[in-house]
């Protein structure tokens, strides 16, 4: 009678098992359904499905990545809120990233005359308010990146006075921004590239080094140089 009364038990265990599985996997296959046709629909855009964490438990949203065919080196993150199911990304950050480049080296090129731009495109998912067809010059009034910029100059004597005109332009833009300011010789500048120059970063190549941070309130609240 034991023996019969613990088959039951394991038998009832095993069932409640499955069914929970298959109940999570029937969530998981419709959280990555409506959040895929949501995007492709938002930006007239294919992506493709790299991975889902639904198991985010100190989290309040599923967070889904993808890969646009446009940009596929960028990752898209795509979050969606367990409580309100509003459904944010990243993707206008990828999307705009060649254009943020040019503006702000634009922009540097007041002040700067051998530079490199470079853009980490924001992994935090933006506001479902911003327009999809917004303007760069618009987003990164709204849009707090990480620009490196690497200036061919071995004397960087004017380096605080060039920094000040740079941040009032930015400043007067209000693109509120991390910046930061790496000079270098000739010979490493030739080097640099989009697909290593985060290896110069912590080089001994860089002659000087400056973080910056604009604040939203176009503030410079953070300026720090090392060598």
């Amino acid at each position: 009678m034991i023996i019969v009364k613990k088959i039951i038990m394991f038998s009832f265990i095993f069932l409640i098992l499955i069914s929970s599985t298959s109940c999570f996997k029937n969530n998981f296959e419709e959280q990555k359904e409506e959040m895929m046709k949501y995007l492709s629909e938002k930006y007239n855009e294919e992506f493709e499905y790299v991975n889902m964490n639904t198991q985010t438990w100190d989290k309040d949203y599923t967070e889904m990545i993808l890969k646009s065919k446009k940009f596929s080196e960028y990752s898209v993150i795509v979050h969606k809120d367990n409580k309100t199911n509003i459904i944010t990304d990243n993707y206008l950050a990828i999307s705009h990233n060649n254009e943020i480049e040019n503006t702000i080296e634009n922009l540097a090129n007041k002040v700067y005359e051998n530079i490199k731009v470079f853009n980490d495109p924001t992994r935090i998912p933006l506001s479902d308010n911003i327009d999809v067809n917004i303007t760069t010059d618009e987003l990164l009034t709204l849009l707090i990146t990480d620009i490196t910029i690497f200036i061919y100059d071995e004397n960087y004597i004017n380096k605080d006075i060039d920094v000040k005109t740079f941040y009032e332009i930015l400043k007067d833009k209000k693109y509120p921004l991390n910046f930061t300011l790496c000079y270098v010789s000739e010979d490493t500048f030739v080097k640099i590239n989009r697909n290593n120059y985060t290896s110069f970063l912590t080089s001994q190549e860089i002659l000087m080094r400056g973080d910056f941070v604009i604040s939203k309130t176009l503030e410079l609240s953070y300026s720090h140089w090392k060598n």
